[in-house]
């Protein structure tokens, strides 16, 4: 009985130690952690709680395709959230893009373009043709395809345009017209190289025909108008002023080697 009694008061300790500890573990947990102020003295900090774990999605990475509240779809690589590596982006005004995207952004590729259904294939900025590049459109009275240098605002401004008639004109453009220096060549095989303003021959420049003549002076709106010399495949010329075409006044003739 004696020997009973003392292993239930073993038990009894034990198990009073047991519940002591781990109320003071409890106790500490909850119990703010006290660091020095710096100052001499003691300030508090709480142990923060664990928080529970949120929902929010991991960022895709890898071939997928998603579309966006504006109704914009993209099928491609992404990188962290990003268009990154090639995919195709079609944008709610129907544009498409194509290409090799690196963190979002498409610095060279292709665009096609709903209206007209005139595409582009070359360098971009903010995903607009800019720099380098090749413009086709595949429509209108003659057909056209423009390979050179485009501004900001996606205009030709240096390059070759050929049409699907055979002509071709290859020199400076301002605001998507022939304009400044420039050298058009028909089909037929006339040729004019001088200055343009606004898709017409206007300033000074050289107009040679198929057959042989040629004209140097003056151009205003396309003709020949103010000072210059018609050479004439005969070996003979006239110089003197000229209107629309036709010399109004002469200042010498002669013949020419």
């Amino acid at each position: 009985m004696k020997k009973d009694k003392i292993m239930r008061k073993v038990k009894f300790f034990v198990a009073m130690s047991m519940m002591m500890v781990l109320s003071n573990g409890v106790m500490l947990a909850q119990a703010p952690v006290k660091r020095s102020s710096g100052n001499g003295g003691t300030q508090s900090t709480a142990v923060p709680s664990k928080q529970k774990p949120t929902n929010k999605p991991s960022p895709l990475n890898g071939y997928h395709e998603k579309t966006y509240s504006d109704g914009s779809v993209y099928k491609g690589n992404f990188r962290n959230d990003l268009f990154d590596g090639y995919g195709e982006l079609k944008s709610s005004d129907g544009n498409i893009y194509k290409g090799f995207f690196e963190k979002g952004n498409l610095s060279e590729g292709t665009i096609i373009y709903p209206i007209g259904g005139a595409s582009y294939t070359g360098e971009l900025k903010n995903m607009k043709p800019f720099g380098k590049g090749t413009m086709i459109s595949p429509r209108g009275r003659y057909q056209w395809q423009f390979v050179g240098v485009f501004d900001e605002n996606e205009n030709m401004v240096t390059g070759v345009q050929t049409f699907s008639n055979g002509d071709k004109y290859e020199g400076d453009f301002f605001n998507g017209s022939k304009h400044g220096q420039g050298t058009y060549t028909w089909k037929s095989g006339d040729q004019y190289v001088g200055d343009w303003n606004n898709d017409k021959r206007t300033g000074s420049g050289t107009y040679t025909w198929v057959n042989g003549n040629k004209y140097v002076g003056d151009w205003i709106n396309g003709e020949m108008t103010g000072f210059g010399t018609m050479y004439y495949s005969n070996h003979t010329y006239i110089k003197g002023e000229w209107q629309k075409g036709t010399v109004i006044r002469t200042t010498e003739q002669g013949t020419w080697r």
